[in-house]
């Protein structure tokens, strides 16, 4: 075989690893979404709950 030209086994392995990614991607960028979009709530939800404490006394 030469170099830099792959043969069955290495296409195999190939497939196999993109198939491993396309299933584990999906997951990973929902749960890197689902943390960001958390972390935004709770800042945003703290500065308005702020704002409100300020304007009634709290």
């Amino acid at each position: 075989m030469r170099p830099g030209k792959l043969d069955r086994r290495g296409w195999m392995l190939a497939g196999a690893g993109a198939l491993v990614l396309a299933l584990i991607l999906p997951f990973a960028l929902a749960g890197g979404l689902g943390r960001l979009v958390g972390g935004l709530w709770v800042t945003v939800m703290g500065a308005v709950m702020s704002l409100v404490a300020a304007m009634f006394g709290g």
